[in-house]
């Protein structure tokens, strides 16, 4: 007898990645709040989204301090950027981190790209990707940029 036993097929999830270079100076950006919106991905809530940086680097003042990766700058020079804080879009990350974070109708985390590059959505929204390091006067000496590489896997 068909169907006896067996379980329905279950469908496969559907994934879409894009490569986009994020650049460091938020003057260049086309969306204020120095974020930058991640070309063609929208994100349902369940998507599992993975943001892997593939090059570059960025400095958060190109006159001062040296260049950093995704995870921004190490412990002992976040400290000694103690006057920076305020310019700290997440006060937990170390300044210039990677940060990804999705806009919609309402507010979602901001998730550190460096620490933890793979999130589930908790909403849904258009991704965007951006530095621990508030638009405006606190970005107009950054330098650099990064080529990062987005996968979302849509949960059916």
């Amino acid at each position: 007898m068909p169907g006896l036993g067996t379980l329905p097929l279950k469908e496969d999830p559907k994934t879409t990645t894009t490569r986009q270079v994020v650049q460091s100076a938020t003057s260049r950006q086309p969306v204020a709040g120095g974020r930058w919106p991640v070309a063609g991905v929208s994100v349902r809530r369940g998507d599992e989204v993975t943001v892997r940086v593939l090059s570059g680097e960025r400095t958060g003042d190109y006159r001062t301090w040296p260049m950093t990766g995704p995870s921004g700058y190490d412990a002992a020079t976040d400290k000694l950027m103690e006057r920076a804080k305020d310019c700290k879009v997440k006060p937990t990350a170390p300044l210039r981190a990677l940060l990804a974070r999705l806009v919609g109708e309402q507010d979602f985390p901001v998730h550190s790209v460096g620490q933890k590059p793979t999130f589930q959505a908790a909403g849904n929204g258009t991704l965007q990707l951006g530095a621990s390091d508030v638009a405006g006067l606190c970005s107009q000496d950054n330098r650099g940029s990064m080529t990062v590489q987005v996968t979302v896997t849509h949960q059916p």
